[in-house]
């Protein structure tokens, strides 16, 4: 592995891909999709998968373009069983015309359910770099997953992006307005051309990375039970009474003084 290079590990279902046992008719006919021959269901992905995998290097016109596994590893990691995260792999090899598969390792709930028995979390990054040692690290590596609870635990809170989910049933979500994998592309260009700066023992999304990064746009606050953690995630994210967005805002006390506190904001899907 070169010092450049970057590990971006995917959930599946809601995040890059969604599964029905059926084919769904109007807009949605547009989107890239893979229909099993055997049983007629369909994996609908997202958009903007297929440029996200085609991801030149950033070095541009100062340097040579080279395909993305020379410069970001990619892994898989689902709740679903093995067999399907397998199924899924095939099928992004299948519709994108791709001689080998782009991803390094695929994990399903298998992997998930080992962790838990010895105390780890859920999708508990620590695997991979305990899998990988001294080539995937806690400064190279991140989860990207649209279930809130699988980044924010202690072990990925530095080391993963939460997503909106890719959800075609939900009334709320509007293709048209996923920016997903275009945030994304940008958030891997900036790490890539950055990483030869970053302390390799610091989170990849440590608090002076972000800042060293230009990464704050990123980077928001949201109250977790009864605590406020900073995590990296796209502007709009599924949110309930146990994960919510807040923000500082500046009030003026009696004395003039300002003064930061924490109020919630919510954000209406168009």
């Amino acid at each position: 592995m070169t010092n450049r290079q970057l590990c971006v590990v995917f959930d599946i279902d809601e995040t890059i891909a969604q599964y029905h046992k059926k084919p769904m008719k109007g807009e949605l006919m547009r989107l890239d999709s893979y229909r099993n021959a055997d049983d007629g269901s369909v994996l609908y992905f997202r958009p903007g998968f297929r440029q996200f995998l085609e991801l030149k290097d950033p070095m541009g016109p100062k340097g040579p373009a080279v395909p993305i596994e020379l410069n970001i590893a990619l892994g898989i990691w689902t709740y679903g069983n093995a067999p399907y995260a397998k199924y899924v792999e095939r099928a992004i090899c299948d519709k994108f015309n791709l001689d080998k598969s782009p991803f390094r390792f695929v994990y399903s709930v298998d992997e998930i359910r080992e962790d838990l028995r010895r105390g780890y979390q859920e999708k508990d990054v620590r695997r991979i770099m305990e899998s990988f040692p001294g080539e995937f690290t806690e400064a190279n590596t991140f989860l990207v997953d649209n279930r809130p609870a699988n980044v924010h635990h202690r072990a990925n809170c530095q080391n993963g992006f939460i997503v909106e989910s890719f959800d075609l049933n939900n009334p709320k979500y509007n293709l048209n307005n996923d920016r997903m994998f275009s945030d994304l592309k940008s958030l891997c260009k900036c790490i890539v051309k950055n990483q030869h700066r970053l302390p390799i023992n610091n989170p990849l999304f440590s608090k002076n990375n972000i800042k060293l990064m230009c990464l704050r746009k990123y980077h928001r606050k949201y109250k977790v039970g009864n605590e406020i953690k900073e995590i990296m995630s796209s502007e709009t994210v599924d949110e309930d009474e146990n994960f919510i967005r807040v923000q500082g805002v500046k009030q003026r006390t009696k004395k003039g003084i300002k003064v930061k506190v924490q109020r919630k904001i919510t954000h209406k899907k168009k």
